[in-house]
């Protein structure tokens, strides 16, 4: 994505990737097949663990906990959060792929 080391002209505070739906899109008309896919990344494991000074990721049980809670939480995708609940969400995806 470029970058991230100073602002790059004509791109927002907070960059936010590619929405679920044009990722997916993009995967279908390259000729792929989704054989897996899972969200991650809750944003509130890393917080936490940060304040106990360890790695999250580093971590069983984090891991669990993230995997758990960005399950439970996928629903909740959005691509620009508005409100307070809007950012409990998973906020990164994992495809697996298979080619047609």
């Amino acid at each position: 994505m470029g970058d991230w080391s100073k602002p790059r002209q004509g791109l927002t505070k907070r960059e936010r990737g590619i929405p679920v739906e044009i990722f997916r899109n993009i995967i279908k008309d390259t000729g792929f097949k989704v054989k897996r896919e899972t969200f991650c990344c809750f944003p509130i494991i890393p917080i936490i663990y940060k304040l106990i000074r360890k790695s999250a990721y580093n971590s069983d049980v984090a891991t669990w906990a993230d995997a758990r809670l960005s399950s439970l939480f996928k629903w909740n995708i959005r691509y620009h959060p508005t409100k307070v609940i809007h950012k409990f969400r998973p906020t990164s995806i994992y495809f697996i792929l298979t080619k047609e």
